[in-house]
């Protein structure tokens, strides 16, 4: 459980980034607002400023993984296929994109780390 005042500063933290990208702000019942605000906010209660300065770079690749999701759905004309490619598309795309993340970042500790 986060702090009262560090889920304001990460609610708040997140308007700002929605509304600079031209994005939908959503309430902070909204499930995904919920997630990001308690990731946020426990990055910040633990002291980890870095991850919270890079919140725009990940913005900008998750947008980029966005539109690769919705581009597997488009041009299809099937409204049940529309929703059945999406929502695989959707559970398998976030497997596929954390394990693709996590040999990258295997990858670029070795360059950068060595080893």
């Amino acid at each position: 459980m986060v702090s009262e005042e560090a889920a304001e500063w990460a609610t708040g933290l997140l308007a700002d980034l929605m509304d600079r990208r031209g994005w939908k702000v959503h309430s902070a019942e909204h499930r995904a607002m919920a997630n990001l605000v308690a990731a946020l906010a426990t990055a910040k209660e633990l002291g980890q400023a870095k991850l919270i300065e890079r919140l725009e770079e990940y913005a900008v690749l998750a947008m980029r993984v966005a539109e690769l999701d919705v581009e597997v759905v488009n041009g299809l004309t099937s409204f049940d296929e529309i929703i059945e490619t999406g929502l695989v598309a959707t559970v398998l795309g976030d497997r596929i994109f954390a394990g693709l993340r996590h040999l990258a970042q295997e990858q670029v500790s070795r360059k950068v780390l060595g080893g």
